[in-house]
């Protein structure tokens, strides 16, 4: 089994939901992002893509003043009624970082804060 994950810093001129509307429409396929009042991240503003992406969860958090953290994750499945994102029994990780990195480079105005 394999488990998929992502994770990048970066910069972005804009508020929390332009930068997902960004996001979105540049690297996610028009998936939209929402959930601001679920607190997904305790007490930092987030927003998470209404769809997986390839079995994907994705959430982006922090605001336009600290920078930003988009993290994707597989969703695993254990049986088909429910979703577990442990790694307990998992073979092999594969980290999406750099790709996801590269996709984010095309986008206007995005700039990367360092290590993800």
């Amino acid at each position: 089994m394999q488990y998929w994950f992502a994770g990048v810093d970066f910069d972005s001129p804009l508020s929390l939901e332009e930068t997902a509307a960004c996001l979105s429409s540049h690297v996610f396929g028009g998936v939209q992002f929402g959930g601001r009042d679920e607190y997904v991240k305790d007490e930092v503003p987030a927003l998470v893509a209404q769809k997986s992406v390839l079995g994907c969860y994705i959430v982006i958090y922090g605001s336009g003043a600290d920078g930003y953290r988009l993290e994707m994750q597989s969703q695993l499945r254990s049986d088909a009624n429910s979703v577990r994102t442990d790694a307990a029994d998992i073979f092999t990780e594969i980290d999406l970082s750099e790709l996801l990195t590269g996709a984010l480079l095309q986008i206007p105005h995005f700039t990367l804060r360092g290590d993800g």
